[in-house]
């Protein structure tokens, strides 16, 4: 009963989140209260969705969310985040007039995406994985040593 209730409070939270201010004329109250709530609302759902996952009653969401793609994601996320902000400095940067708001610049922003990720795959293969492998190596030898401490 209680799991049913998370997950249905947690879809009404997203819901408001998604659609509250969908497509109406609303009011500076309604505003108000949206702005105020949405980044609370959006909280406790994933919230929700960690809990009921770590503790093993996620169902398929928890399957999902476990799958080994994300692993890959999960790396390069950071790295594709600390890429993007120096190539969006750049493109700025490099501007001689002021922002244009067009459908031909939005596309050109969005394929800035491919670069970004290829940029964040060599980043992470120079820095991260021999970091990772020194890492593993290092508490691989403090537990070998432990195991002998204990065997002494």
């Amino acid at each position: 009963m209680k799991l049913s209730l998370g997950w249905i409070m947690t879809a009404i939270f997203m819901w408001i989140r998604i659609f509250g201010l969908d497509g109406r004329e609303e009011s500076v109250l309604e505003t108000a209260v949206y702005n105020g709530l949405n980044h609370v609302l959006t909280s406790c759902s994933v919230a929700w969705i960690i809990f009921v996952c770590v503790t093993g009653q996620g169902g398929f969401v928890d399957r999902f969310l476990s799958s080994k793609i994300f692993i890959a994601i999960s790396r390069l996320s950071y790295t594709i985040y600390l890429i993007h902000l120096i190539m969006l400095e750049g493109v700025f940067l490099s501007m001689d007039d002021l922002i244009d708001h067009s459908l031909l610049k939005a596309a050109s922003n969005i394929l800035l995406v491919f670069p970004n990720i290829s940029a964040a795959f060599v980043v992470s293969l120079i820095f991260e994985a021999p970091t990772i492998r020194i890492t593993a190596l290092f508490f691989k030898e403090t537990n070998k040593e432990t195991k002998a401490d204990k065997q002494e």
